[in-house]
């Protein structure tokens, strides 16, 4: 005996709750909705910019520069390192945690600082 395939409808196939977008909590700094970039880590490709409160994913090119910066310790200079900065091609900086900040700049060298010097 063949057993019969039975279609089951939906009573109330109209009636389809559509999925609201999900909300990037993480996204929302002091008050207001924020861009951020998450992830990453050396691979450029997995890098992304979710941008504003539903997370609307950024499609540019995200760029990474490194600027150099001095240790300081009692104004004398114990070491040189690289902080990366994140930069999209319409012009917004993200620091190296995926914030949003000001566009960085190169620490000049201070003149009155002698990496030979001792404190003795």
């Amino acid at each position: 005996m063949k057993k019969a395939l039975i279609e089951e409808k939906w009573e109330d196939e109209d009636y389809i709750e559509e999925s609201k977008p999900k909300r990037v909590v993480t996204n929302f700094v002091n008050g207001e909705w924020i861009d951020r970039i998450y992830g990453g880590g050396y691979v450029a490709a997995q890098r992304r910019l979710l941008q504003g409160e539903f997370g609307e994913e950024y499609k540019d090119k995200i760029e990474e520069k490194k600027f150099r910066r001095y240790r300081t310790d009692h104004m004398k200079t114990t070491g040189v390192y690289y902080q990366k900065y994140f930069h999209t091609s319409d012009g917004r900086w993200f620091d190296n945690s995926g914030m949003p900040c000001e566009r960085p700049h190169h620490e000049p060298k201070q003149a009155d600082i002698d990496d030979n010097e001792d404190d003795e």
